[in-house]
């Protein structure tokens, strides 16, 4: 055979491998993304673990859909042991930043106090002004959540003007929780009803 059309036949192959394997990709993300929002948890399980996907996906990506999963079904035993194999894992500066700061979310929501503490030093360490709306909010939730303070309702106050939707709701929730800190129940009420209505709910993960 000619060495230009062996070579050219072997390039349309290697294409067609490549676009196979992109398409794949986007129907199993597709189908694992489903099945998680219609709780058909034993469908996402047996496709996240058939080595067709594990071939398409990087080890990290598989732990790290499971552990959504596993949160999702409030599984809170095996999301731990997933997230503690994640933190492992040797990653991008990125992919680092955007693990930790889940993890740290999930431990505050969990209450775990000593995992939450090495996940907020390790955001305090990040260097660069980019990180500094993290490092405030990190601090405000484990100030609230975990060392149950209530010295910030004043300040989250004076922002819900500022704000709206899913994001005032939040505001809202954590003034809720100092309120509940501060043994107010009746403001706590309050707050609460006002973070429910403005669309958030206070979620581990």
């Amino acid at each position: 055979m000619n060495f230009r059309i062996a070579t050219f036949i072997l390039s349309i192959i290697l294409i067609c491998m490549i676009s196979f394997k992109a398409i794949k990709k986007r129907t199993t993300y597709k189908k694992l993304r489903n099945y998680l929002a219609r709780e058909q948890y034993d469908e996402f399980f047996k496709l996240i673990d058939a080595p067709l996907t594990n071939a398409l996906y990087p080890d990290y990506n598989i732990n790290y859909f499971k552990l959504n999963a596993y949160l999702l079904k409030e599984d809170y035993a095996k999301a731990n042991e997933t997230l503690e194999m994640l933190l492992r894992y040797p990653l991008k500066h990125q992919q680092r930043v955007d693990l930790v700061l889940k993890a740290f979310n999930i431990y505050v929501g969990q209450g775990k106090k000593q995992q939450a503490k090495s996940m907020l030093d390790e955001i305090l360490n990040w260097e660069g002004d980019e990180y500094k709306p993290y490092k405030h909010d990190a601090l405000l939730s484990y100030d609230i959540m975990i060392l149950r303070k209530s010295n910030h309702i004043g300040e989250l106050e004076a922002l819900l003007d500022k704000t709206s939707g899913s994001q005032r709701g939040r505001l809202e929730y954590f003034i809720a929780v100092q309120y509940e800190n501060a043994k107010n129940i009746q403001k706590r009420d309050e707050y609460l009803k006002r973070a429910a209505e403005d669309g958030f709910h206070y979620s581990a993960h």
